[in-house]
């Protein structure tokens, strides 16, 4: 019997912002060069959820996946929820990016529950994987979790910054554990040490581009730059691949190989095998 082909997913993209406006095909050239199959292309507001379904259409490597992130919620329509749960209907597609922020100042907590909830609802009751940004709330997401039945289709926990405790009744709630280029950078240690201690069945690697870019000397030549600032893509994945495998002391063809087949559970209901 053959072996399935190895798929790099990158599990947590914003194709559609404005950075990415005159060189989307060149970006997604080097993420195909660098082996990147699949990217999750999230979209966190009402306005841009018309653009990430485009370009799922026109790019049969993105997967969509749309939701009202925490930052935009304040600025949602009277039928945000009506016309979200209408496009996801439309295509195979997640719901996300969704969550909790209470970094945020100002913000509404009562208000962000509410959009949070809803949502959830959405994922569970069209059995889609759903995109989590949680950010300083993991008690009160684990509590909102633990108060709702689970979701079938599971749900990724973007970019996790949570503490390395709270991985395993996580995953119990069915959790998915995405991480960045943020463990390329030396000085974001406890997430370098949390990424060891997700089960390899459970993890997934990201670019978040074109956020969470690299440190400066690890940044790829071709990547955009603008004086300090960098445009991340999904062609970092390898080096985060790599650093991974350090950090988890295992080596990058067996993490690869994980990761291929976790892409492959995740995104079941979205793709085809």
């Amino acid at each position: 019997m053959n072996a399935k082909p190895r798929l790099l997913l990158d599990a947590h993209v914003h194709l559609q912002n404005e950075s990415f406006g005159d060189d989307l095909d060149e970006v997604l050239c080097r993420a195909a060069e660098a082996g990147v199959r699949y990217l999750l292309c999230n979209g966190s507001s009402e306005e841009d959820w018309p653009s990430v379904l485009d370009l799922s259409q026109r790019y049969p490597a993105i997967i969509p996946s749309l939701g009202l992130h925490p930052w935009y919620m304040a600025q949602r329509s009277d039928r945000w929820l009506a016309t979200l749960e209408n496009l996801v209907r439309s295509v195979p597609c997640g719901v996300g990016e969704i969550g909790l922020d209470h970094w945020q100042t100002p913000r509404d907590d009562a208000a962000q529950e509410e959009v949070f909830a809803a949502q959830l609802n959405l994922a569970r009751h069209l059995k889609r994987p759903a995109t989590i940004h949680c950010l300083r709330a993991w008690g009160r997401l684990i509590e909102i979790l633990d108060s709702q039945p689970p979701l079938p289709a599971g749900f990724l926990l973007h970019a996790y910054s949570g503490p390395a405790e709270l991985i395993e009744r996580l995953v119990e709630r069915n959790a998915w554990f995405s991480f960045s280029a943020n463990i390329l950078h030396e000085n974001h240690k406890r997430v370098r040490q949390t990424i060891a201690c997700v089960p390899a069945d459970r993890l997934m690697l990201e670019s978040d581009a074109p956020f969470m870019p690299p440190p400066q000397d690890r940044c790829p030549d071709s990547f955009r730059r603008s004086g300090e600032n960098i445009r991340n893509e999904p062609a970092i994945l390898p080096l985060v691949l790599a650093e991974a495998a350090r950090l988890r002391s295992q080596p990058p063809e067996e993490l690869a190989a994980a990761l291929s087949d976790n892409a492959r559970r995740f995104l079941s209901v979205l793709i085809e095998r």
